[in-house]
């Protein structure tokens, strides 16, 4: 894979709960996705990713917007959830540099699963 051009991979999909998740709970877990993913992704001794960012979007109209480029300064979100949810719509966007999408998507996957094992996953 040539190294100047970079990788894509994207994922949309609304999410169902077993149970509903509180507003806390559910960013806590999305907070812990991202940065599990960003680890596998960037590699042994790296601290700086391309860019992985999303959206989650309640029924209600609530949304964050997430973003992750450094696994030293973390997740970074904006937005508003309150209350708790039983589904969600979430996208998305992964951009690397160094790496096959293919990859991406086989990691993204694995961490997904074991991030949301209560949820109906439409992989």
């Amino acid at each position: 894979m040539n190294s100047d051009h970079p990788s894509v991979y994207a994922y949309q999909a609304t999410l169902s709960f077993k149970k509903p998740l509180s507003d806390s709970e559910l960013k806590s877990r999305i907070d812990q996705f991202l940065l599990r993913l960003g680890r596998e992704l960037a590699g042994p001794g790296s601290e700086i990713l391309g860019h992985v960012k999303g959206l989650l979007n309640t029924p209600d109209g609530e949304h964050v917007m997430f973003s992750l480029t450094s696994l030293t300064e973390g997740v970074q979100s904006k937005g508003k959830l309150s209350g708790s949810t039983e589904t969600a719509d979430f996208t998305v966007n992964i951009i690397l540099y160094g790496i096959g999408t293919d990859v991406i998507e086989a990691v993204f996957k694995e961490i997904f699963n074991l991030s949301f094992s209560d949820c109906s996953i439409p992989l």
